[in-house]
């Protein structure tokens, strides 16, 4: 399977034709990245303009990526995700190198303990609500969680996307570290008692659920509603940021491939990444929030409200409460 070239900056990949060791390459530092090239080519130019190193991506799927790794095909430095999952697959399977801890203090915890990858932006998976309906029905939003949706009060009143997807399935890992796997299971069936349609395909489509009316609320990633509104005025969707109930944090992150034959420029270039002006940058261009937090944030989710997080706990021990959310998952009836 070939990876799509889809930049002028194009990594070519191809198969190693003898055992004898290549040569080190250090004039660029490649990357593999499953995040979509038009999110980070404008950053890694202004990276080569200010340091004069060349970077080069290729882009694919994160399933594709592992399998051109593994078995030997692909050479390249760093390996870039857009979910969490990818990230821990990639250090047990034995794909990461560490790189060190002086990059600790920027990220706050947004990397494992190993430090062989790192956070590069927070992806807060949000409840929305639409706020037409919940003035109308007079609704008390003040202590309303991810746990209240599944409460018989709000039957037919909930829109989700397929369990099928790792964003809720790292939503449900999360859920299974912060309460355990009973009241986890209890609220998700719950979740399902309550749909007002068939789980969706797309967070997009949850979010247009929501403002149409079709449901009162909604499970999506933040960051899609920028998405929406660069196109369209949605009405009526707001994000809630409960006290109660951190929103679910995700990671787009990094980490350095193990036979990486530029070392030492893939990791100047992770430490670039964690400046706060790469930070903003990084994150601003798809509405999502820094992990280093002192970073600037698109204006536009300053209108959204100052969201509610804490640093998940969930990160480093996410395989084995992976395995259990999905088992959750089945028995719930989450399709």
């Amino acid at each position: 399977m070939k990876i799509r070239n889809i930049s002028l900056s194009v990594l070519f990949i191809t198969l190693a034709s003898c055992s004898q060791k290549e040569p080190q390459n250090t004039d660029k530092v490649t990357i593999l990245s499953s995040r979509g090239l038009h999110l980070i080519q404008p950053l890694l130019d202004e990276y080569s303009k200010e340091t004069g190193q060349r970077v080069e991506v290729s882009n694919n799927k994160a399933g594709v990526l592992f399998s051109l790794i593994k078995n030997g095909s692909a050479k390249a430095d760093l390996l870039l995700t857009t979910d969490l999952g990818s990230l821990v697959k990639a250090s047990e399977e034995g794909l990461l190198e560490t790189v060190g801890s002086d990059l600790e203090p920027s990220v706050k915890g947004y990397s494992d303990q190993e430090k062989k990858w790192f956070g590069l932006s927070r992806r807060t998976r949000v409840i929305f609500y639409n706020s037409k309906i919940v003035k109308e029905k007079g609704i008390n939003l003040l202590n309303l969680t991810y746990e209240s949706l599944g409460e018989e009060r709000f039957k037919n009143s909930l829109c989700l996307r397929t369990s099928k997807k790792v964003y809720n399935q790292a939503l449900v890992a999360d859920f299974v570290d912060r309460y355990g796997e009973e009241k986890t299971l209890n609220f998700v069936k719950g979740w399902v008692k309550n749909l007002a349609a068939p789980v969706f395909a797309s967070d997009r489509e949850v979010i247009k659920a929501v403002s149409r009316g079709k449901c009162l609320f909604g499970i999506a990633n933040s960051y899609y509603l920028g998405k929406l509104e660069e196109k369209s005025d949605l009405e009526n969707v707001k994000i809630l940021w409960s006290k109660d109930s951190p929103a679910h944090v995700n990671l787009s992150g990094i980490g350095l491939l193990k036979n990486a034959s530029n070392q030492e420029g893939a990791k100047n270039l992770i430490k670039w990444l964690m400046s706060d002006k790469a930070q903003a940058m990084f994150a601003s261009v798809n509405y999502e929030y820094p992990v280093n937090e002192s970073s600037a944030v698109n204006d536009l989710l300053k209108v959204y409200g100052t969201p509610v997080v804490k640093t998940p706990t969930y990160l480093n021990d996410y395989s084995k409460l992976h395995e259990k959310a999905l088992k959750l998952i089945k028995l719930a009836g989450y399709k």
